[in-house]
């Protein structure tokens, strides 16, 4: 009914990365026959979230037909957590398909010349690793729940049992505190998931949204009538999880993916304008993709940017 989709898009206006709302809204799209967005939806969902996380398995066991009714060639990853080194290895010698299908993680590693390691985002963090001597290279995704369950220690982990030492961190464009506004169970989700140890630090990388961070590209700031609202650091977060794992080099991009227009509000030449009719124009008017803009500006789809690294042959 549109008094359900209307309930589900109010509730991904407070926190467009609610699980539960994400889920729901891809089954309404598929009982109005909206097949493609109900994929993208979904599809994104299950990148984003950890196996055990309660709406995989019924996503996992209906995307595929969903994908065949939206005219998508796609197949279902493995709920493994990733390809071997060895399986990294032998990728040089793949079809570009063949390899694309191996590689579905969060984080990679490898010490081959002929392999570059990609990540995928829109919002999430990318996190590009190497050694001082460039033998070994990482890259992963790192949104709040992957930060939070441990992608960037289970990355430099991997990094060091291949060999590599004093690892140098890159943290690329991300949706940067100011525009990331979240909820309580948001937040009390990230101090449960992270380390004892780790509690405080991940505490403070939440600030109480109080009024004064300024709305981004007219996103409304939400009230605090569903309990109180904070500003999160997910690069502050994964600073944090770097020193711990001691990178003590990291290199910042400082970009907002959100909101970065580039000088003076500037875009391509011209002022974005979010309240455009053509939203299809006003995304094409911004450097980075973000989902959360997307939703805000309630846009079809928000695209992906790249992030990669390889070694030096």
């Amino acid at each position: 009914s549109t008094e359900a989709e209307a309930a589900l898009r109010q509730a991904l206006q407070r926190d467009p990365e609610h699980p539960t709302s994400r889920y729901y809204l891809g089954a309404f799209l598929m009982q109005v026959d909206r097949p493609d967005a109900a994929f993208r939806t979904w599809d994104q969902l299950l990148r984003d979230s950890p196996p055990n996380a309660p709406w995989v398995a019924p996503i996992r066991n209906q995307i595929e037909d969903v994908a065949a009714r939206a005219g998508v060639n796609y197949e279902l990853p493995t709920a493994l957590s990733g390809p071997s080194q060895d399986d990294i290895e032998a990728a040089g010698d793949m079809s570009v398909e063949d390899r694309d299908q191996m590689i579905r993680a969060d984080g990679l590693v490898t010490t081959s010349g002929n392999l570059g390691l990609t990540i995928l985002t829109a919002d999430c963090l990318p996190l590009l690793l190497a050694d001082e001597e460039g033998k070994v290279i990482g890259a992963c995704h790192a949104g709040w729940r992957g930060a939070a369950g441990g992608i960037v220690a289970n990355t430099t982990d991997a990094m060091r049992r291949a060999g590599a030492t004093n690892i140098t961190a890159l943290i690329g464009p991300t949706i940067r505190q100011p525009s990331y506004q979240v909820g309580s169970a948001m937040r009390d989700e990230v101090l449960a998931m992270v380390a004892p140890s780790f509690r405080d630090l991940a505490a403070a990388c939440f600030a109480p949204d109080d009024g004064t961070y300024a709305p981004s590209l007219g996103a409304p700031i939400i009230s605090n009538e569903d309990g109180p609202r904070f500003r999160f650091d997910l690069a502050g977060l994964v600073q944090y999880q770097l020193a711990a794992c001691g990178v003590m080099t990291v290199h910042d991009c400082g970009v907002d993916t959100y909101y970065d227009q580039g000088i003076s509000g500037e875009v391509n030449g011209r002022l974005s304008d979010p309240d455009s009719k053509d939203k299809d124009d006003f995304a094409d008017s911004l450097p980075f993709f973000s989902h959360r803009r997307a939703t805000h500006t309630k846009m079809a789809d928000c695209g992906r940017q790249i992030s990669i690294i390889a070694r030096t042959l």
